[in-house]
């Protein structure tokens, strides 16, 4: 009996030290969360391209997006639904901003704060801000990828209430 008990017991141990030793390798969500903070502050520029989906109503609306980022303020946003034949050009310069709507031949511009006004989905900062915003925010880890579901800070758009990120 004292064999089988020992035997348990070594078993036991093991098992723990593998737990501990395979939750090594994995970041939690603060040391996440710290490391994009440090990366929004750290970059000059940066150059991305995602994939934004919204989903209301029946079908969801899927949009390639480009961003060409340069601090303090330029920016260069390209929105494009294929399926739709849709695409928009968000420019931000020392000018103002300028939305530009080709399909429609069509531009706007604008004297504003933008983006600091409201949080931008396309935006790396903004993404950020919205993380560490959220008290709430859910948090899982996925392959090589970090995916945060946060409320949204949308101004203009209470029909959002939360946002899928994943960096």
């Amino acid at each position: 009996m004292k064999k089988v008990r020992k035997s348990f017991v070594l078993l036991l141990t093991g098992l723990l030290a593998v737990l501990i030793l395979s939750a090594c390798g994995q970041k939690s969500q603060e040391d996440v969360v710290t490391g994009l903070d440090k990366k929004a502050k750290e970059y000059t520029s940066y150059k991305a391209k995602a994939k934004m989906t919204i989903e209301t109503g029946s079908e969801p609306q899927v949009y390639n997006v480009e961003i060409w980022h340069k601090k303090p303020s330029l920016y260069r946003v390209y929105l494009e639904n294929p399926k739709k034949d849709q695409n928009q050009v968000i420019l931000r310069n020392d000018n103002g901003v300028f939305v530009l709507t080709p399909s429609l031949n069509k531009s706007f511009r604008f004297q504003s704060d933008w983006p600091n006004n409201s949080s931008q989905v396309y935006l790396f900062e903004s993404l950020v801000k919205d993380v560490q915003n959220d008290s709430d925010a859910v948090f899982s880890s996925k392959e090589s990828k970090y995916v945060f579901e946060t409320k949204t800070n949308y101004q203009h758009n209470k029909m959002l209430p939360t946002q899928e990120i994943t960096f």
